[in-house]
């Protein structure tokens, strides 16, 4: 029911479109039959004429605002299904994870490049700091607020 959203919405848009503009047309062909009668005539057909004209316009101007929206959606789905699927751990196996090898700082050497192997207050290096490894390769951070990070972690405050 809801699988492929994104074309639903972009269908949905084209439908409501034709039925705006075949309902323009029968309104105005009405418009223009009352015209007919003799009573007003001049009236029925202006108003025949603006509908023909302005009502298929406002139906189809009207219907880029869902098909766009079915767009994105659209869009916004390739590029989940490109991204590969985040890992989720459970709790418990967060704190025995095995972290792997940081890569090469690239630039400067900084003071401390790798991660301790054996933290001195037994606890299992978190996710954080290996984020923050690779912030400092990337110099998103300086050595200085890298080094603080890990004092305040040995520390042991957060991070």
């Amino acid at each position: 029911m809801f699988s492929n959203i994104g074309k639903k919405i972009k269908v949905l848009a084209s439908v409501i479109c034709w039925i705006g503009i075949i309902a323009s047309i029968v309104t105005a062909i009405i418009f223009f039959a009352n015209a007919l009668d003799g009573w007003n005539e001049e009236f029925f057909i202006m108003m025949g004429l603006l509908t023909l004209i302005v009502g298929p316009l406002l139906s189809w101007i009207g219907s880029f605002f869902t098909y766009g929206f079915g767009e994105l959606v659209d869009k916004t789905c390739d590029i989940e299904k490109k991204l590969a699927p985040p890992v989720r751990r459970a709790p418990e196996q967060e704190e025995a994870a095995v972290y792997p090898p940081v890569p090469p700082y690239q630039g400067t050497t900084p003071t401390n490049t790798a991660a301790p192997s054996a933290p001195a207050n037994g606890r299992p290096l978190p996710d954080k700091i290996y984020q923050l490894q690779s912030l400092l390769t990337q110099n998103l951070i300086t050595e200085e607020e890298y080094a603080a990070a890990l004092e305040r972690y040995h520390s042991g405050g957060n991070i």
